[in-house]
């Protein structure tokens, strides 16, 4: 849940300012590290079934989703990926 701060100043007396704290806990964190063995999940219909590895952490999404960059060695491309579409290879 965001706590807000309201703003003191005359001029912005309906205006509601978020607090960095406060944005900071909506965000989720990063699970995967770069390097790590990953596969699609059983519920992820837009990545092939293969073996990727992650090459990069990328910034979350507006609603705080983490990022991915990963690809896989039958592949020339890589992809980006939300950390609900992977989890890691056993």
């Amino acid at each position: 849940m965001l706590r807000s701060i309201k703003s003191a100043s005359l001029g912005a007396k309906n205006r509601v300012h978020f607090s960095h704290d406060a944005l900071e806990g909506a965000m989720m964190q990063h699970v995967f590290k770069i390097g790590q063995a990953v596969r699609p999940r059983a519920t992820c219909r837009s990545l092939p079934n293969d073996l990727f590895h992650v090459l990069r952490l990328l910034p979350s999404t507006a609603g705080g989703v983490p990022l991915y960059c990963i690809k896989s060695q039958a592949e020339l491309i890589e992809r980006v990926v939300e950390q609900s579409e992977i989890e890691a290879a056993a």
